[in-house]
């Protein structure tokens, strides 16, 4: 790979959308009504082999430039030759945490690009349940990334998910973060629960998921704690069990 900088027309570079975050078109109009060309700054590009030029970083300056009519405008740009597409994600990544940091799912997707461990594990275990994670909310998708990503973290969003789905069937609103992030917490505190039982008990005696989700929320405001999460979701799982119940002393 090399690195060199040089000047290249605007309207010749392009955008990848498996790593780049989605266009804001209200940030880069606002970018072309302030637009201080000294300012400006270089773009990150890339130069792939078949010459094609794609900004990794850049994206809504070089956006602001063609609203403006600047298409042919020659800019000084820091052109990476020999990257491959996941190495461009990673370059993303590292020019973009820590300043402005992309949404959620434009990182979930970027660090997928650049396969990244902890994005490419979640991805597998959401296909193997015939789930995705998605920004708005429908059957068989779930919203919730950072309460997934702490599940994962956790290192039983597996466990979790099959509860919720086996409660709902993929229902987007069995899906929900607070009841993956409640899940979680309780496979955590009790690894011995058993997910097959945790997944009747859901599925035959659970309440309406909303009139769940507004408990569990409720009782955290109150005791101040994660902990409120654990102790709605043993009560669950202890109905109607003599023996072996879950929290008794």
């Amino acid at each position: 790979m090399t690195i060199s900088l040089t000047k290249l027309r605007v309207g010749d570079i392009r955008f990848d959308h498996s790593y780049q975050r989605p266009l804001d078109e209200k940030r880069a109009k606002l970018i072309a009504q302030e637009l201080d060309f000294e300012r400006l700054g270089a773009v990150e590009v890339s130069r792939r082999g078949d010459g094609s030029l794609w900004a990794v970083d850049g994206q809504h300056r070089l956006t602001a430039l063609v609203l403006i009519g600047k298409a042919d405008l020659r800019v000084n740009c820091v052109v990476h030759t020999g990257l491959t597409v996941p190495e461009e994600a990673k370059l993303f990544l590292k020019l973009n945490l820590g300043r402005n940091a992309p949404r959620n799912f434009a990182l979930y997707n970027a660090e997928l690009c650049a396969q990244e461990e902890e994005a490419t594990e979640i991805a597998a275990i959401l296909k193997s349940l015939g789930l995705r994670a998605w920004p708005t909310k429908a059957h068989k998708s779930i919203c919730a990334l950072s309460a997934v990503r702490a599940a994962h973290r956790l290192g039983n969003l597996r466990d979790a998910l099959i509860v919720l789905k086996a409660w709902g069937g993929g229902d987007a609103r069995m899906l929900e973060g607070v009841l993956i992030r409640a899940i979680s917490l309780f496979f955590a505190a009790y690894p011995e629960a058993d997910v097959s039982q945790m997944s009747d008990k859901m599925r035959t005696g659970a309440r309406d998921p909303l009139l769940l989700v507004n408990e569990l929320t409720a009782r955290r405001h109150v005791l101040r704690s994660e902990k409120a999460y654990v102790d709605v979701i043993a009560q669950i799982y202890n109905r109607r069990r003599k023996r072996n119940r879950l929290g008794d002393e």
